[in-house]
């Protein structure tokens, strides 16, 4: 008899873009999960680069199917008009 193996994808670092395609969302969209505290921030790499572990994103995909995370509410506040 033989067991089944589990296959792992490479850990790999992520950029925004990759991210949101991931999810299929978009970039912007990805910024304000991360700005709204749905998901950690990622790893500052320089000046202009951020990124994620992709650990950590397979872990988020997880977290949306299985119900746990939402984005509900995360859009619906009203910006004020000064």
């Amino acid at each position: 008899m033989s067991e089944a193996t589990i296959c792992e994808a490479p850990r790999t670092l992520l950029r925004a873009e990759q991210v949101a395609e991931r999810l299929g969302i978009g970039k912007s969209s990805w910024n304000e999960w991360v700005k709204g505290g749905l998901v950690e921030k990622g790893i500052r790499l320089g000046y202009r680069t951020v990124v994620w572990d992709s650990q950590y994103i397979d872990a988020v995909i997880a977290r949306i199917v299985s119900g746990e995370l939402t984005t509900q509410g995360l859009y619906s506040k009203k910006k004020e008009v000064p």
